[in-house]
This record gives structure tokens, C-alpha cells and sequence, in this order.
């Protein structure tokens, strides 16, 4: 039968709006359909207009990094807090040792990811969405 590359689903990132002082946790799961052993690794950077390379990090499933359950194909790694207003552009990488899928691809020639916003500091919760004042997770 054909291996194909394992399956990237359920991607989230918790906080959904972090604070400045906030790591953030990237967690997906990742499905294999030869049963093979998967590693993963989350790709990340600052978006600039001149971003520059993606930091890699390995992404685990030991049951202590945010995946919830050792073994269970959740698969996880995190941010380090950011400075208020930064934009992080972030994508997630499985493979089966042979084949690998990252989830989101690319979504144009400038290689633009997934992005999230750190701040809205000192914002009660919900107030950026009535005043518009802190965008959200896109």
C-alpha cells in the first residue's frame, strides 16, 4: 500500500490571545495511517516585514508539555512569551520518518504561516473585541 505523509488535525494554540509575559502552547495531532512511529516539530518566527529563518522546536508527546496524554498522538511545544504587539507566524511539522506534512501550508511566495498577536495587556477580558483596540488569532 502507498505510505502517505501523517495527517495534521486539530491544530490550536493555547492562550488564544496571550499576554506579553505568555508562552504559548501549539498542540495538533498527528495520525499515521502505516503505524508508524511520528515525530513532530513546531516552525516559528517573529513577523517582520523581513522575517528571517523559522526557529524550530522539537514538539512532544510525553504528556507534560501540554499534549495531554503520553502516546496519545497529541503532539506539543511552546512559544516563549512575546513583547506586546508582536506577531509570531507559526506552523506545525509531523513525520512518519519518511513523508512528512506541515499544516498550514505556505499561503503565498512569501511563505506566510499561521500568525498569532501577544498583547492586549491591560485590556479586560473581551474589551478588545467590543473596541476593536487588539486584534485577534487569524
Amino acid at each position: 500500500s502507498l505510505d502517505t505523509p501523517p495527517l495534521v488535525m486539530d491544530v490550536e494554540h493555547t492562550p488564544a490571545i496571550p499576554r506579553s509575559d505568555q508562552s504559548v502552547t501549539v498542540s495538533a495531532d498527528f495520525k499515521d495511517t502505516q503505524g508508524d512511529e511520528l515525530s513532530g516539530f513546531l516552525h516559528w518566527r517573529i513577523s517582520t516585514g523581513n522575517p528571517g529563518s523559522f526557529n524550530v522546536k522539537p514538539m512532544s508527546d510525553d504528556g507534560l508539555g501540554g499534549d495531554r496524554d503520553a502516546g496519545d498522538g497529541t503532539f506539543a511545544a511552546q512559544i516563549p512569551g512575546q513583547a506586546d504587539g508582536t506577531v509570531i507566524e507559526f506552523y506545525v511539522e509531523a513525520s512518519d520518518g519518511e513523508n512528512s506534512r506541515t499544516w498550514p501550508a505556505p499561503s503565498d511566495d512569501a511563505g506566510r504561516q499561521r500568525v498569532m498577536w501577544f498583547g492586549c495587556d491591560g485590556l479586560a477580558f473581551g474589551q478588545w473585541l467590543v473596541s476593536g483596540e487588539c486584534p485577534v488569532s487569524v
